[in-house]
């Protein structure tokens, strides 16, 4: 069941099933445990600089989940909050065809914007 601390929004059902432990698909999980190690790239421009958090890994998942049921994604706030970011760096990690990537997609993101 749901874990008793915390709310609904920080957890996930993992469902990915273990080699080792056939029983584990379908767990909840604390999105923390899927936020990946930050790797400065002193050649980035600052604009694009994404830190992974709780709150930017659970809209990316929440994203390529809609994305690949062929669903639409809207994201609004305000100004400065990393959305553009946040969806560029989503859109450029399923840009990779499945057989060159297994979390690629084969997406060719094109980029508009409107200030």
């Amino acid at each position: 069941g749901m874990p008793p601390i915390g709310s609904v929004f920080d957890y996930f059902a993992d469902l990915r099933e273990d080699e080792t432990d056939p029983d584990a698909g379908g767990l909840w999980r604390e999105w923390v445990t899927i936020v990946p190690k930050f790797d400065y790239d002193p050649g980035l421009p600052f604009s694009q600089i994404l830190v992974p958090t709780v709150d930017t890994r659970r809209f990316s998942f929440v994203m390529a989940a809609c994305i690949t049921v062929m669903k639409p994604v809207f994201l609004t706030g305000v100004t400065g909050t990393g959305k553009t970011v946040v969806v560029q760096n989503l859109c450029s990690s399923l840009a990779p065809m499945p057989y060159e990537d297994p979390n690629g997609m084969g997406l060719l993101p094109v980029f508009v914007n409107f200030s």
